[in-house]
């Protein structure tokens, strides 16, 4: 009901962009997002440095919840696996609340870095420890890094990437956010379900959860903190409102 009383009103209005001759809209749009990749390139290289880095342990995080309900019933053999589900998402609040303190005392590098740290740590405990009905009870502590480890990414991600971004050019840069956040999703669950098919060993298959979290953890640490708030800097000027900063 909300969203019906937002949206009756609205009626149709004019584009305000038309879609190029020969193309659609999905031609366009992709075109458009390659467009804006070789801009970043050339101008601001440590924005596609993060979206690089962006695109594999974001899509890992979207698969932990599918992962961890198919360890959890079929593996630890817990019947309801919704308590442990839940207390992910109400640890996650937790972890977003700890993002001021990790970027005042460690930075946006080393914090995200960090915080994505939480999940390789949470998928190593599983591998190693977490895998019978003997052991379920240390599902626990999974839960509490994945949760950790969920809540922070959010806030954190966008701080580091509101220090990057050229000034001017926010909006068309936080649908490429937002592309890049999505695009990749589909592939860590798509590669654990095959494992976990093809080999029946759920251990091995939480490999692939493990490896999209430390490919992103690599990437980010060749993000040039400072040279890309400098690049940034220099488009102050064109920012409706400057909040980038903090320590980098």
């Amino acid at each position: 009901y909300p969203g019906y009383v937002v949206f009756k009103d609205l009626g149709d209005r004019p584009n305000l962009n038309k879609v190029p001759a020969g193309s659609s809209v999905l031609t366009a749009g992709f075109n458009k997002v390659f467009k804006t990749a070789r801009f970043l390139r050339a101008s601001h290289p440590e924005v596609l440095k993060f979206l690089r880095a962006l695109l594999f342990f974001e899509s890992a995080n979207g698969s932990i919840i599918f992962a961890s309900t198919t360890l959890i019933t079929q593996q630890l053999k817990i019947e309801d696996p919704s308590p442990i589900l839940l207390s992910i998402i109400v640890i996650s609040a937790i972890g977003a609340g700890l993002v001021p303190l990790l970027h005042r005392n460690l930075g946006v590098k080393k914090g995200m870095m960090l915080v994505v740290g939480f999940n390789v740590v949470a998928s190593l405990i599983v591998i190693l420890f977490v895998h019978s009905e003997e052991t379920a009870g240390g599902i626990w502590i999974v839960g509490i890094l994945y949760g950790l480890g969920i809540g922070a990414t959010y806030p954190m991600q966008r701080t580091f990437y509101m220090i990057l971004i050229p000034g001017g050019l926010e909006t068309q840069m936080m649908g490429l956010l937002q592309f890049c956040s999505i695009v990749l999703g589909w592939a860590p669950g798509l590669v654990f379900t095959a494992v976990n098919e093809s080999t029946n060993d759920m251990r091995l298959a939480m490999f692939s959860i493990l490896g999209f979290h430390l490919a992103g953890i690599l990437l980010l640490g060749l993000v040039d903190v400072e040279k890309g708030r400098a690049q940034a800097k220099e488009t102050d000027h064109l920012r409706i409102h400057n909040g980038a900063g903090g320590k980098g």
